[in-house]
């Protein structure tokens, strides 16, 4: 049988860190021309703690006003994660951050206890191959569904790893990833995965290089499979090519 596990993000997909963050500067800074310059760094991800000394602030006060207004963003995530763990799914949270910083967030929303195995920066870095090589196969996974929110970071590109990029604000794209996920938590491969997304409507699929070019096309969340590109004109061309695979492997 496929071993089936899902990857989370976490900030700014689970939780609202960046505007956590540009509510935590408003706290301290009164210029508006000011913070408006520090809001685009923020979003560059520039440092914090230089963006701090810079202005005179102290790091650790910013900080502590940054996780009294983290909050979960979207509460359909804590219902795919409980379907995971019905199913006896493992849930990982394959993150960027320090583990320091991912502790103290997971405690301040309640999730710390909600995953199998968190992944840090000290684990590794996203989108390396080899960093999700290793997880993949130390869990034995087969397929690994992963869900995030930054192109950059969050396309993994490895052959047992299918990507969902979610916009940001969009309450829609968390709910019909949820339905999708939860009706296809058993299925027999990737390519029978690829068959259900390429028909389902509620998704864009495109190829792995151009996603972060076209990321802001569509309210629909992004499904990256491999370097496979999918659209309204090549559909039927990439059916008949999965299913060729098939029954080549029958």
């Amino acid at each position: 049988m496929t071993k089936i596990a899902f990857g989370f993000d976490f900030h700014d997909t689970i939780v609202n860190s960046s505007d956590s963050w540009d509510l935590a500067f408003i706290e301290f800074i009164n210029n508006k021309f000011d913070l408006e310059k520090v809001k685009k760094r923020l979003k560059s991800k520039e440092s914090r703690r230089l963006i701090c000394n810079e202005y005179g602030l102290d790091y650790f006060d910013v900080q502590k006003a940054y996780r009294q207004f983290l909050v979960i963003k979207n509460k359909s995530i804590l219902d795919l994660i409980g379907s995971i763990k019905k199913s006896a799914l493992s849930a990982f949270l394959i993150s960027n951050s320090s583990s320091e910083r991912l502790i103290k967030d997971l405690n301040k929303v309640k999730l710390l206890n909600k995953f199998d195995r968190i992944y840090s920066s000290r684990d590794g870095l996203k989108p390396d191959f080899e960093y999700f090589e290793r997880i993949i196969s130390r869990h034995e996974i087969d397929i690994l569904f992963y869900i995030g929110n930054d192109p950059n970071e969050d396309l993994i590109k490895h052959e047992k790893v299918i990507s969902f990029i979610v916009k940001e604000k969009e309450v829609e794209t968390m709910t019909c990833l949820l339905e999708f996920c939860q009706s296809n938590l058993k299925v027999s491969g990737t390519e029978s995965i690829k068959q259900l997304l390429i028909k389902n409507k509620d998704f864009i699929l495109k190829e792995y290089e151009c996603l972060g070019y076209c990321f802001e096309c569509s309210d629909k969340p992004y499904v990256v499979i491999n370097d496979e590109y999918v659209d309204d004109e090549n559909v039927e061309a990439l059916l008949k090519k999965i299913n060729k695979k098939n029954l080549k492997t029958i």
